[in-house]
């Protein structure tokens, strides 16, 4: 996949960042993830996803009560899970959200999106 030069503004960043560079932010745009679990961490994990590229749909029919469940439906990952604790500090939970779903961006940008 070749990114525009929108694309290329747009994730300059990301692109500069050497573990994901331009090859992984093309895979990252080529992948699409489900997204179930507590609405407020589900749609916090969710715009952290759009924000890195990747496409990202909402199972709120399905919510969990105490994690976030990310499915990638484009390539062969098992799904992730992220504990979230709704008695723990908000902010703490924030960064743990954050340092999750950044490891899950580098595993998501070296694995290659199929169908």
């Amino acid at each position: 996949m070749e990114l525009d030069n929108t694309q290329l503004e747009r994730y300059s960043r990301q692109v500069l960042v050497e573990e994901i560079g331009y090859d992984g932010q093309a895979q990252l745009l080529a992948h699409q993830v489900s997204i179930q679990g507590p609405p407020r961490w589900m749609h916090l994990a969710g715009r952290y996803l759009q924000a890195a590229g990747v496409r990202v749909f909402y199972k709120t029919e399905e919510a969990m009560g105490r994690s976030i469940r990310i499915h990638v439906e484009t390539g062969k990952m098992d799904d992730v899970l992220i504990a979230v604790d709704a008695r723990a500090d908000s902010g703490q939970t924030v960064v743990n959200i954050g340092l999750a779903l950044s490891r899950f961006l580098l595993r998501l940008a070296h694995t290659e999106a199929i169908g």
